[in-house]
């Protein structure tokens, strides 16, 4: 007769199945799964620190959904008390409808652990007003810094802006990679002169098959990639006075043109003034004055991508963390 198997271990194993569906990572058991007013992960403990959230897609739906806007169960704006029910937040910040059709895949959202605040303030937001609250709150506060729901390849959620956003139809899962991409998490967030930017991937360096049309240095001949760190953005491009490859030398003669591209990789001299129109105004690549050359000539075996930086001729390392595709206006094609 085989044993069954405790209640408690058969929820545990449909508890981790459901997280990695919405995409989580699964470490120390570290992940909390959504039931109506409860936060067992959010604690005095955790301040500070990350926690991961799993909302299934049943509580999504437009019934339950209502049913937990009439409670009102949330006390704060931004920033709520640990006892807030995380489906009232996710509707009070706009990134759940009302009037949304119920996805079939859960959310996956990540939460930040914060102290006891002075105050929660009350707002009303997407129909949904917040109680306020004072200092005499026993627990711990949390607030919401992403929200992403996997389609094929995860796509972050973002809030509706205004009470009159949240009257519109929001697409809650997409799929942001076009096809040939590895599927990765894919994130925009703002650069240096505040305009929506790539946040870094190998992915989205990546080549996208085998084919010679599909290398990211073929790409390069026909586009430049604009890098950034926190303080500081990057260009790579074909080095334009480089001979093409195979081309012939003047008069038969002289340095012999090399046999394949040639890439320059360049500072941009302030970044904070070159948002996507003036730097389209002034030509892609970027002419002399408004960079400073840091590589030139270089192979592209020379260039090394990590995971959160690139490495030039072994000898300089450069820390990224967004990154654009912008077509050039000069592009040397074969």
């Amino acid at each position: 007769m085989a044993l069954k198997r405790p209640r408690e271990e058969e929820r545990k194993e449909a508890e981790t199945a459901l997280a990695k569906e919405a995409g989580a990572f699964i470490v120390d058991d570290d992940v909390y799964i959504y039931s109506p007013c409860t936060l067992s992960r959010v604690n005095e403990s955790r301040v500070n620190c990350r926690v991961q959230a799993v909302v299934p897609p049943q509580y999504l739906a437009t019934a339950h959904a209502q049913r937990t806007v009439r409670l009102r169960q949330l006390w704060g704006t931004d920033v709520y008390t640990d006892d807030s029910d995380l489906l009232a937040v996710l509707v009070h910040l706009g990134f759940v409808g009302l009037h949304d059709e119920p996805p079939c895949k859960p959310l996956l959202v990540t939460l930040v652990v914060c102290a006891r605040q002075a105050l929660y303030p009350s707002t009303t937001r997407h129909g949904l007003c917040s109680r306020a609250f004072g200092a005499d709150h026993l627990g711990v506060s949390y607030k919401v810094e992403h929200v992403v729901q996997y389609a094929g390849d995860p796509a972050e959620l973002e809030p509706r802006l205004s009470a009159a956003a949240g009257s519109r139809r929001c697409l809650p899962s997409v799929s942001l990679l076009p096809p040939g991409y590895p599927p990765s998490s894919l994130h925009v967030c703002f650069n240096l002169s505040n305009e929506p930017m790539f946040k870094y991937s190998l992915p989205l360096i990546a080549d996208r098959g085998f084919e010679p049309s599909e290398w990211t240095s073929t790409r390069l001949r026909t586009e430049v990639l604009f890098l950034e760190s926190d303080s500081r953005r990057f260009q790579l491009s074909v080095d334009a006075s480089a001979p093409a490859p195979g081309a012939q030398s003047a008069g038969g003669g002289g340095t012999p043109p090399p046999a394949y591209d040639c890439y320059t990789f360049a500072e941009v001299l302030d970044p904070q003034t070159l948002d996507a129109e003036a730097t389209k105004k002034a030509g892609v690549p970027l002419p002399p004055r408004h960079m400073r050359v840091l590589h030139e000539r270089l192979d592209w075996e020379e260039i090394a991508w990590g995971r959160a930086s690139v490495r030039i001729r072994d000898a300089a390392e450069y820390s990224l963390s967004r990154l654009q595709w912008v077509p050039a206006t000069d592009a040397k094609l074969n």
